[in-house]
């Protein structure tokens, strides 16, 4: 039986912008924690827009790519690429981490052209002018959502999942105001602690939305 193949995107620009891969460290031991819960049927890429290719696996179903920037982008949460659709033409679930960056809103468009579900993991920060004006979240097929909080002005609006784990996103370094390009650099207080998550527990909670959204999707395409 072949793999599900889910795709993430999202916080690496806060690693470029940065110099710290906390961003990628977090998103690994998602995708570990992921895979684990579905027994090995699942397997997760995370992609990300970058100076230079890269495709290499860190661990058993986890794939790292970083697909070429497309011209120069003024800053890392700027950035797209014109293999961004071929990226992800095999994803069955596409799951975007932030919603200020303009891959993952490239991303967003791309993926509901495609019908296939999608996650937006919800922070409570105000994204580029076309995720605004266009209330791009609405799109997703389920907005997840680190505490009840962050869901109540999305209820009735958007489908809501509530998980575990307390994420700060200002540890992964935050994008810019427009128009400035010196990005907010990455929370390094002792109050501002990396993220408390039991990546075990919040990977089978994520494995569960997942298996949820593809037969939903697979039901109806029937």
């Amino acid at each position: 039986m072949p793999q599900t193949k889910i795709a993430y995107l999202g916080l690496f620009d806060g690693d470029r912008a940065s110099g710290f891969p906390r961003g990628e460290g977090h998103l690994l031991a998602l995708a570990k924690g992921v895979v684990a819960a579905s027994r090995g049927n699942v397997c997760v890429e995370l992609l990300s827009c970058g100076p230079t290719s890269e495709c290499r696996p860190l661990c058993a179903g986890v794939v790292k790519r970083v697909l070429p920037w497309a011209g120069q982008p003024r800053t890392p949460w700027e950035a797209g690429s014109w293999e961004l659709p071929a990226a992800l033409a095999d994803a069955s679930l596409v799951h975007l981490h932030d919603g200020f960056s303009r891959a993952c809103e490239i991303g967003l468009l791309l993926a509901k052209q495609r019908q296939v579900p999608i996650c937006l993991t919800e922070y409570g920060l105000v994204g580029h002018w076309l995720s605004v004006e266009l209330g791009l979240q609405a799109l997703a097929d389920a907005l997840i959502c680190h505490s009840h909080s962050l869901a109540v002005p999305w209820r009735g609006r958007v489908p809501v999942e509530v998980v575990s784990g307390r994420v700060n996103p200002h540890w992964f370094g935050v994008a810019p105001e427009w128009p400035r390009t010196v990005p907010v650099p990455p929370a390094c207080h002792d109050d501002d602690l990396p993220p408390d998550v039991d990546y075990a527990t919040l990977g089978a909670e994520l494995s569960a939305i997942y298996r949820k959204l593809l037969v939903r999707h697979r039901e109806a395409a029937a």
